[in-house]
């Protein structure tokens, strides 16, 4: 069934700019000109010449006739009808990131918590891109640059399309510059930032999907600083991981992007992702690792001293300890150095097996955790404490939350978005996301 357009709001809506640009990249040359008035271009088909004029400006009387006219004639040499020439045309200056949710019903619709989800998180996506284009950082501040912002700004949300339930996102592309006689000019350092920022994400959704296709072993081999530079963050992790499902669902989110037809396409970059339920949680663990190289201000860890170390080094004395203790709901040895009074009472608290708690700056260097500024807080703690993750707390006093895949061990533990209760029956389960709100954070119960 064909569908004509014949309103004129619509037909006005389209810029010439913009029919130029698609005709161009379905083939078209442009053979002439009248001057200040229109541009002629031609395609030959299966021995048959279609020739179109475009107007220069929008504002001609006949603009709605003339864009009508170009309608028709470019759905007589492809199988789309004007509807889709005509979307087709007016995103053909940006670069179009469609978000699938296999959470939609089939006929199309999708429940308003999932809907929720869905938008929340392709805009954590957007936002994790842009913000690695501008700075790569492994965990990215919730604070943003003025070029981040006026970015974020400027994309828009598309009307739903067919499928399960796709979100398309629109990232628009500012006009290209062209060199002589009207050839596109090759990319450069002038890249401008909308199109990096899609780049940057098609660069690090590739790096992740390669990741999941791998033996869950291999993924601590990967370089960390590359991944970053790549633009791969935690937050980007952590979106994917919430749009791709809970383990168990059935459930995926396929990721598409579409070019911009009036800018020179990136080389050798994937255009198609998809990211199984059955992955999310291992996509957290690769988040997990990106926030273990991120420093902790002066958090607070008990724990046993499970070695004492000292030794002479010139003039001074080096007194050092290994602490065993929790690191976001794992069992972790942290290394510190102490003065002699704190080192002292480590010494004390290792012969009588007591848990001491230590304040200090938790950084993850030279594959190890280490406590820079320690000192001991309390020293006077028994053996009797059933689970010492449970004093580890921030300088601000609330408890350390556990994040999805990491592996705290049995027990239950509470979403603190939303209270849902979550139950791992073995020591090697992972958290997953919250079946209830898909939220990241739990506390033990």
């Amino acid at each position: 069934m064909k569908y004509i357009i014949k309103d004129k709001d619509m037909l006005n809506s389209i810029d010439p700019i913009d029919i130029e640009d698609y005709v161009k990249s379905e083939g078209w040359n442009q053979v002439g000109d009248i001057k200040d008035r229109f541009s002629i271009w031609l395609i030959a088909i299966d021995n048959r010449e279609y020739t179109i004029n475009i107007p220069v400006r929008s504002t001609f009387g006949d603009y709605a006739l003339r864009v009508s006219e170009i309608l028709k004639i470019l759905e007589g040499t492809t199988v789309k009808t004007q509807l889709q020439l005509f979307k087709d045309i007016k995103l053909s200056s940006a670069d179009v990131i469609r978000v699938c949710s296999k959470a939609g019903l089939e006929d199309g619709c999708i429940y308003h918590e999932d809907l929720s989800l869905l938008i929340e998180e392709s805009h954590k996506m957007m936002l994790s891109a842009a913000s690695s284009a501008d700075s790569p950082k492994a965990v990215l501040g919730p604070s943003q640059t003025k070029q981040v912002k006026e970015y974020m700004s400027n994309v828009i949300y598309g009307q739903s399309e067919l499928g399960s339930y796709v979100l398309p996102i629109i990232s628009r592309i500012p006009r290209k510059l062209e060199g002589k006689e009207g050839q596109l000019v090759e990319e450069s350092v002038d890249v401008p930032f909308p199109r990096m920022v899609t780049r940057i994400l098609s660069r690090s959704l590739s790096i992740i999907y390669d990741i999941t296709q791998r033996d869950t072993a291999v993924i601590k081999q990967f370089d960390k600083v590359r991944m970053i530079k790549s633009g791969v963050s935690a937050n980007l992790c952590e979106s994917i991981a919430k749009l791709s499902g809970v383990p168990g669902q059935n459930i995926e989110a396929k990721i598409d992007l579409t070019w911009s037809k009036g800018y020179p396409k990136p080389d050798h970059l994937d255009k198609s992702f998809v990211f199984s339920s059955r992955k999310s949680t291992l996509i957290m663990d690769i988040a997990n690792g990106f926030r273990e190289t991120r420093p902790v201000k002066q958090i607070k860890l008990p724990g046993k001293v499970i070695r004492l170390h000292k030794e002479k080094e010139g003039e001074d004395t080096i007194r050092e300890i290994v602490l065993f203790t929790h690191v976001r709901g794992q069992s972790k040895r942290v290394y510190m150095k102490l003065d002699e009074e704190s080192y002292n009472n480590a010494i004390n608290a290792h012969q009588n097996d007591d848990v001491i708690i230590v304040k200090g700056d938790l950084a993850f260097e030279s594959n190890r955790y280490h406590l820079n500024n320690p000192f001991i807080i309390d020293d006077s703690l028994q053996t009797r404490i059933p689970h010492i993750e449970d004093y580890t707390e921030t300088a601000e006093g609330g408890y350390i939350m556990y994040r999805c895949g990491e592996k705290p061990g049995k027990g239950t533990y509470i979403c603190v978005k939303c209270g849902q209760r979550v139950r791992l029956d073995d020591d090697s389960d992972s958290l997953p996301p919250c079946p209830s709100c898909q939220g990241c954070d739990y506390r033990r119960a």
